[in-house]
Order: C-alpha cells, then structure tokens, then sequence
C-alpha cells in the first residue's frame, strides 16, 4: 500500500506534457501501525468485515489477540465475533465509525 502526502494539480505545471511526464503525487510507504489501520477502515465497511485467517496471514498476529480487549468495550449487538471473523451487524454500521475509532486505540 501507499499513502499521498499531496496531490499535485495541473496548475502545478508549466505545461501538459510535463504534468504527464511526472507522477501527480508525493508516495510514501506506509507503516504497519497505518496498513493495520488502512485494513480495519476498509474491511469493517464491507458486510464481511474481518476474516481474521486474512489477518494473520497480512499481520502476523491474532485478531482476537490484539482487539478482543478493545471489543470488550464496545455495546453488544453492534457486531458478530466468532472463531472465522469479525463483523459489524446492521446496528453495528449506524456508528461504524465509534466501533473503527475504539478498535483503532489497539494499534
């Protein structure tokens, strides 16, 4: 994965060709902290949320192991969490962005 600092505008250029000839951004890799990050915005969004043997093989650690504390904390109902995955329910999605924000003080 990628991050991007900055976008660069055309308007940014002296002419078309050399807004073509360079990239129109600034990439940076990302670290492991904002790839796990990256991961739960982007799969606690998606009705299947988090298959955690994906997980482990992306991070190299349990999910239950590194969240099962945080989850605790988090209101019944507004998610499933069986040996396979973790997802939220539809309760779960009307305040998706609480349950990624507690989940994320794991990282």
């Amino acid at each position: 994965s990628v991050g991007y600092k900055k976008v660069i505008s055309l308007r940014e250029k002296d002419s078309v060709e050399e807004y073509i000839k360079t990239p129109s951004f600034d990439a940076y890799k990302l670290s492991k902290e904002e790839l796990e990050e990256e991961y739960l915005l982007t799969h606690l969004r998606l009705k299947d949320g988090i298959n955690k043997e994906d997980y482990f093989d992306r991070f190299s650690q349990s999910f239950d192991d590194v969240y099962n504390s945080f989850i605790e904390n988090l209101e019944e109902g507004l998610y499933t969490n069986d040996e396979k995955c973790f997802k939220l329910t539809r309760e779960g999605f009307l305040v998706e962005n609480q349950v990624i924000l507690t989940l994320a003080m794991a990282i």
